[in-house]
């Protein structure tokens, strides 16, 4: 095989972008997978990529689906409770009032799938990046979540994206923050 040449492409999003992404494929080159686009450049796919490799690009979007659920379900049932915690009486609002408990009634199940959206998170995520950087997901996932119940009591707008914003953290600390435009 001849050396591989930079296409104009590789140029403006960088080798190792070009090779993680698979750009290669639509311009000519044949390649079995990255590493080996990369050590066509002369780069050691051990170094050059500093960074948690995605293994399955399919568990990786299940995962990071799931923690946008938990999310969403942690938001819902915190939103319900502020709710349920107004206290308006039944001759002044009866028909809010009916609404909100029976909506309050289903809420603690939200916690149950909350939690079992955070467990099915973890699964994929730790077999997207192919069970080498379990502690650190682990971790990340644990410290996000901390962070949202911790205001459960009281909504802070700063805290009710917590597990949905773990896709940057994924970002920053997998192939993927060579990536421009994702």
């Amino acid at each position: 095989m001849l050396p591989a040449k930079a296409t104009h492409n590789e140029d403006c999003t960088g080798t190792i972008e070009y090779c993680l992404r698979g750009f290669y494929s639509s311009h000519g080159e044949e390649f079995d997978n990255a590493d080996d686009c990369l050590r066509s450049r002369g780069l050691d796919p051990a170094t050059a990529v500093d960074a948690m490799r995605i293994v399955s690009r399919d568990d990786y979007k299940k995962g990071l689906s799931a923690l946008e659920e938990a999310n969403e379900l942690f938001n819902r049932y915190m939103l319900l409770t502020r709710f349920a915690r107004t206290s308006v009486s039944d001759e002044n609002d009866k028909e809010g009032n009916d609404f909100i408990n029976r909506l309050q009634s289903s809420n603690n199940n939200r916690v149950f799938q909350a939690r079992e959206m955070i467990r099915k998170a973890k699964y994929h995520l730790k077999r997207a990046f192919g069970l080498i950087h379990d502690e650190e997901i682990e971790a990340g996932i644990e410290e996000a979540k901390g962070n949202l119940t911790a205001a459960w009591d009281e909504v802070q707008m700063k805290d009710v994206n917590q597990l949905r914003s773990m896709r940057d953290w994924f970002k920053e600390r997998s192939e993927e923050k060579y990536f421009h435009n994702i």
